[in-house]
């Protein structure tokens, strides 16, 4: 009789072990489904402005299209050429060498974007790939891939089409 009060006992603790390695791998895949149905959506742009001087400034744009609020951001160009950061700003990662393809920004509410100033050569590519990788303050962590259209060529209203 106490054997069998044993193995019965052996077996439910076999099983409230299984139970609870289940309902632990329940939660990290509901954890992961929920953080992956938070990942960040972005559109990107490139303007032009004149200067008052004359040349142009270039500024990229990053919108945050989806509903949560991020922390923190880095972004890095990744495919493409021709486009990068200018090193006269403060976002400008300090372990990004010339040229200068990593910035970062802080907090970003949805529909704010981020403003950096860049350089777009002549020579260029017709759209450059950014590596985005940004986070809440729940610590939560996505990387995601933006594509942003170069300008077609560079020009100013008193000297025409620079070529």
């Amino acid at each position: 009789m106490e054997g069998t009060a044993f193995i019965v006992s052996i077996i439910s603790l076999l099983v409230a072990v299984g139970s609870a390695v289940y309902a632990r791998q329940v939660a990290r895949i509901e954890r992961e489904r929920r953080r992956d149905e938070r990942q960040p959506t972005f559109s990107g742009t490139i303007e032009m402005e004149p200067e008052s001087v004359g040349g142009w400034y270039s500024h990229l744009h990053l919108r945050l299209e989806s509903p949560w609020p991020l922390t923190r951001l880095t972004a890095s160009v990744i495919e493409g050429h021709g486009v990068e950061f200018t090193p006269d700003q403060d976002s400008i990662d300090p372990s990004s060498s010339v040229p200068r393809l990593r910035v970062q920004h802080g907090a970003l509410r949805t529909g704010d974007q981020t403003d950096w100033l860049v350089r777009v050569l002549e020579d260029r590519s017709e759209r450059i790939c950014l590596r985005v990788i940004c986070g809440d303050d729940a610590r939560r962590q996505w990387e995601t891939t933006v594509y942003v259209t170069t300008p077609p060529q560079l020009s100013h209203p008193m000297f025409g089409a620079w070529r």
